[in-house]
């Protein structure tokens, strides 16, 4: 798909697309056969901008609508496909390797959701595949695929990036980087929960589902600040697999303190999406802000576009009521402070319009 530079992601009200959006994902999450169709007055140019933006488009490929407007989405659902067994491929290769020189890794997010989690892999695009190493493993894996002939393209503050047969790999050794939040989540407490899993190509290492929406949460939340359908589809799919121990997440999350932050993002997402899950929610103990609702609708309108003042006031502030520990939130305070979290409010108040345009999020 071409880029639509001129056509902003952002409208001034929500549309029948938006809508329609929101309706289809949470059907497809909560797995019902029924397949709603776009009304009849849908915006085309809007829908295809949301869904081709937010990576959800493989979701809506098998609309039935008989135009020229759906006829390209099909086959970009088959390059997900093609792309994501080649991905596969070239991970078992990799992990073939580590098993070797008994290195352990667990892949994050993509490799897992794609292959295990949604109904198959062409459903989940994925641009790399995130591996999980322990600190101390960090140096022994840099000389074992150095010496099989792969030398970094990129070496990062916690991860290394390899690009192997066309495959890109962030290896990490800090599962959040944020130093608000480094510290809540310890690398082996993901690696060591590993599960190895068979595919038709082999053998690779998946996290369990409590370990996997952990990983999903804290990442969509504090690296993103759930800006995209597709981070909040994939914890919303996590959320609805009924062998999911809400317990285990909740007493995780007392112990390391970032229950006010599950609690907000599963309640936003369960809302979103109508998922149902109140009572499991309910585990949490309750803790949202007084004015939820209109902090829901701050996040709501930054997913579709619509920056606004008084929104991302709300969305700003959220972030320290998330914030259970007092240097948390004052290291929240300082990155406020910073000129790059500023300079959405200088566009919004200069000049008066939306801020993320087309394809681009600045």
């Amino acid at each position: 798909m071409k880029k639509q530079q001129n056509i902003s992601l952002g409208a001034e009200k929500s549309s029948s697309a938006e809508t329609y959006v929101r309706q289809q994902l949470g059907s497809y999450i909560r797995g019902e056969a029924k397949r709603n169709q776009p009304p009849d007055d849908v915006d085309w140019q809007r829908l295809e901008t949301i869904v081709f933006y937010h990576n959800v488009a493989a979701i809506f490929s098998n609309l039935t609508n008989d135009n020229d407007h759906v006829s390209h989405w099909f086959p970009h659902k088959m390059k997900i496909l093609s792309a994501n067994l080649h991905n596969l491929k070239t991970a078992v290769f990799l992990f073939s390797i580590l098993d070797a020189h008994n290195i352990d890794a667990v892949g994050m997010r993509g490799i897992n959701l794609a292959n295990f989690i949604y109904a198959d892999p062409s459903l989940r695009p994925m641009h790399d595949i995130d591996i999980l190493i322990r600190p101390e493993d960090r140096e022994r894996l840099h000389d074992t695929l150095e010496e099989r002939g792969h030398k970094p393209t990129e070496y990062l503050r916690s991860q290394l990036v390899y690009e192997i047969n066309g495959v890109i790999f962030e290896i990490h050794w800090l599962s959040l980087t944020p130093k608000r939040y480094r510290d809540c989540l310890d690398s082996d407490f993901l690696v060591s929960s590993r599960q190895a899993k068979q595919t038709p190509e082999g053998t690779v290492y998946c996290l369990p589902l409590e370990q996997e929406l952990i990983s999903v949460v804290t990442h969509a939340f504090i690296h993103h600040n759930l800006d995209t359908l597709l981070r909040i589809t994939d914890i919303g799919i996590l959320m609805a697999q009924p062998q999911m121990d809400w317990q285990f997440i909740v007493d995780w999350t007392k112990k390391v303190k970032l229950s006010n932050l599950f609690c907000f993002t599963l309640s936003f997402v369960n809302q979103f999406f109508h998922l149902g899950k109140e009572r499991e929610l309910e585990l949490f103990g309750g803790i949202l802000p007084s004015d939820v609702k209109k902090v829901y609708r701050a996040y709501e309108e930054y997913l579709w576009g619509r920056e606004r003042l008084g929104g991302m006031l709300l969305m700003h502030r959220n972030q320290f009521f998330v914030a259970e520990r007092f240097e948390t939130k004052m290291r929240q305070f300082l990155l406020l402070l910073g000129s790059t979290k500023l300079e959405p409010f200088y566009h919004i108040l200069v000049n008066k319009k939306n801020y993320r345009v087309g394809n681009v999020s600045k």
